[in-house]
C-alpha cells in the first residue's frame, strides 16, 4: 500500500515539477510605464505578464480616479491600523490614496507556482517585489469582472506593502509602512478578528468595490454598500465584525466597528 501510494505520489509530482521548470523557462522581462504611478518590471509567462500589467493598469486608474477619492473620504471617520501587532498605528484611507499616489516605489511584479494551490497565499511582498500566485494571476482570464476583481484585490493589497516605513528604503518584509503583522482573518463564522479593520485588507476590498462599480458589476452610487459587504474578496457583512487586536497600542485600542452608516 505505501508503495503504491508513494508511486501516485510521484505520478503527480513529475509532471507538475516539469511544468514548473518550464514555466520558469518561458518566462519574459518587460518594464511597464502606466498612465500613473512609477516604472515597474513584470516577469511572468507572456499570457500572464499581459494580465499582470492589464490588473495593475486598472488599479492605477483607479487610484487616479476623483470619484475614489470622494468616496474615500466618506470613510475617514474609521481610523484603520497599519498593523495587528504593538507598532500599531492608525491612518485613513484617504492618507493612503496620498501616499499611494505619491511614494508608491518602482517595483517588479512576478508569477509564482506553487506545487500547493488550494493552500499557499495569492501573493507575498518583500521590500520592493512582489510574486503572485499563478492561480489568483490566471483568474484574469475570465470575462466575469468578479473573479477578475479578485486579482485587483491582490495586487491593490500588495501595493499597500511596497510603501516603505518613513523615508527609509525597505530592508525586510515588515518594516514597511502597512503591514499584516499579527492579523486574524474576519469571516462570517470568525467575528471577533482584525484583518477587516487592516489598511492592507481594507484597501484591497476598497479598490475592487471600485472596480466592480466600474465595470458595471454594482450600480454607480453602490459603492459604500459593497465595502460593507465585501471582505477579502469574500461576500461578508463588515457591521458584523469587532475589532480584536493581541495587546494592540494605544492607538489602534480606538479602531471601531463598522457601520452602515458613513460617520
Amino acid at each position: 500500500m505505501q508503495r503504491h501510494l508513494l508511486g501516485v505520489l510521484m505520478r503527480g509530482l513529475v509532471p507538475a515539477v516539469a511544468g514548473l521548470l518550464l514555466c520558469s523557462a518561458c518566462a519574459t522581462t518587460r518594464n511597464h510605464q502606466s498612465n500613473a504611478g512609477p516604472t515597474i518590471t513584470v516577469e511572468a509567462s507572456l499570457k500572464r505578464t499581459e494580465h499582470l500589467i492589464a490588473a495593475y493598469d486598472e488599479v492605477q486608474s483607479i487610484l487616479e480616479d476623483p470619484g475614489f477619492a470622494e468616496n474615500l473620504k466618506k470613510l475617514d471617520g474609521y481610523p484603520l491600523a497599519t498593523s495587528a501587532d504593538t507598532d500599531c498605528r492608525t491612518t485613513t484611507a484617504s492618507e493612503v490614496l496620498t501616499a499611494l499616489r505619491s511614494r508608491l516605489p518602482t517595483h517588479r511584479l512576478e508569477s509564482r507556482y506553487s506545487l500547493f494551490h488550494p493552500f499557499s497565499t495569492a501573493a507575498t511582498t518583500v521590500c520592493a517585489s512582489t510574486s503572485v500566485n499563478t492561480r489568483r494571476i490566471d483568474f484574469w482570464e475570465q470575462t466575469n469582472p468578479r473573479q477578475r476583481g479578485t486579482l485587483i484585490n491582490t495586487l491593490a493589497h500588495e501595493m499597500t506593502h511596497l510603501l516603505p516605513g518613513g523615508e527609509t528604503a525597505c530592508s525586510s518584509a515588515s518594516n514597511g509602512a502597512y503591514t499584516d503583522a499579527g492579523h486574524d482573518a474576519c469571516a462570517a463564522d470568525a467575528a471577533q478578528c482584525n484583518d477587516a479593520f487592516l489598511v492592507s485588507y481594507v484597501w484591497g476590498d476598497l479598490v475592487e468595490c471600485a472596480y466592480r462599480e466600474k465595470q458595471g458589476v454594482i450600480p454607480k452610487g453602490e459603492f459604500h454598500s459593497c465595502f460593507l459587504g465585501l471582505v477579502n474578496s469574500s461576500d461578508v457583512s463588515r457591521t458584523t465584525l469587532t475589532p480584536a487586536f493581541k495587546q494592540p497600542s494605544d492607538a489602534c485600542k480606538n479602531i471601531k466597528k463598522w457601520s452602515a452608516e458613513t460617520p
